[in-house]
């Protein structure tokens, strides 16, 4: 049974990547570009899960020296999304309002904990970027895995809180207007971070 229920997981997790992917390829519907039926959409899925399963039909080595890149490539994009992201802002935010006003948004997001938001803004921002988890789904197939997994873990967990932690605060020192980036008749329809 346990065999199954990771095997859902699996391809649950799968999916959930690969639409995103092809997802991404789209962009906002409000901007010009290309706009891809139904069936274009999962032709893009297919030809994205195809390419997942060719890079997985490698030699160990190969898979290895994947995820190593992935990993580096992942912490390199992000630290140059940051700095990038403040060097084309035309003005910054003030110091005082990206470490000192709060403005929950509780009517949107049920949720009224301060710290509960603060937490789940640091590391929703970064799930889809580190995939901390990853060490975990590898563990069988590491030389000293009940040590090596959990080290992984953690570290993980902490590179994601720190690049979260660098991601939040640049986009919000980098943010230029709070209205019109909220706003749902704007592009990206208040979805901050499709305007970034």
């Amino acid at each position: 049974m346990p065999v199954c229920y990771a095997t859902v997981l699996v391809l649950g997790g799968l999916h959930r990547f690969h639409r995103a992917a092809a997802s991404a390829v789209l962009g906002c519907p409000e901007q010009p570009g290309v706009v891809l039926s139904p069936y274009q959409l999962l032709a893009l899925f297919a030809g994205v899960l195809v390419l997942h399963a060719c890079m997985n039909c490698g030699s160990h080595h190969l898979t290895r020296m994947q995820i190593v890149f992935s990993g580096f490539w992942q912490v390199v994009a992000t630290l140059a999304f940051c700095a990038l992201i403040i060097a084309v802002a035309p003005q910054h935010t003030s110091p005082n309002f990206a470490f000192g006003s709060w403005l929950p948004n509780t009517e949107l997001t049920g949720l009224t904990n301060p710290v509960h938001i603060f937490l789940a803004g640091l590391l929703m921002s970064q799930w889809t970027i580190m995939g901390f988890d990853c060490c975990i789904h590898l563990a069988e197939e590491t030389v000293d895995a009940e040590r090596s997994a959990s080290w992984g873990l953690v570290a993980g967990v902490g590179s994601a809180c720190l690049l979260g932690l660098l991601l939040m605060l640049s986009l919000t020192f980098s943010m230029q207007s709070l209205d019109s980036i909220m706003d749902p008749n704007a592009v990206a329809g208040g979805q901050a971070i499709a305007q970034a």
